[in-house]
């Protein structure tokens, strides 16, 4: 046996001594920590969102803010707005919209947005921002 198998046979044997852990919980940890790849049992376990659907929500929401004034901005700069809407597939997101400095305070704001469906995708959200300048305009267009 090769030394990756005793790898995933040790974490195996470790990760089996946590009394709160599911079965497949422990399968996947040995798999992904322990043999240090990703098989297909974890691809087929993922919940894939619609990334076209998902990005097409996060721009209709951020057109919104693009329609605010930069002192409607100011006033939500370092809050974080969290939004659950459904997609027209009737797939459910989770939005999270924040407003916050691009560099220096008193300058451009960014407003950065965040979308996932609560699976796998909210350990790596679609995101999506553009930056506001002080006169009303956007920086890049």
């Amino acid at each position: 046996m090769s030394s990756r198998g005793h790898r995933c046979i040790a974490t195996q044997r470790i990760i089996a001594r946590e009394p709160d852990q599911r079965a497949s919980q422990r399968q996947l940890a040995c798999i992904a920590v322990g043999c240090g790849r990703v098989n297909s049992a974890i691809r087929r376990l993922q919940v894939s969102v619609n990334e076209t659907e998902a990005a097409s929500v996060l721009a209709k929401e951020l057109a919104r803010y693009r329609g605010m004034s930069y002192a409607q901005l100011l006033v939500l700069l370092d809050d974080t707005t969290k939004l659950e809407v459904s997609g027209p597939t009737g797939a459910n997101y989770q939005i999270d919209i924040q407003v916050l400095w691009d560099y220096k305070p008193d300058g451009d704001l960014r407003v950065l947005g965040a979308i996932d469906d609560g699976g796998w995708r909210a350990f790596l959200p679609l995101t999506d921002s553009f930056i506001m300048r002080p006169n009303g305009t956007f920086v890049g267009e």
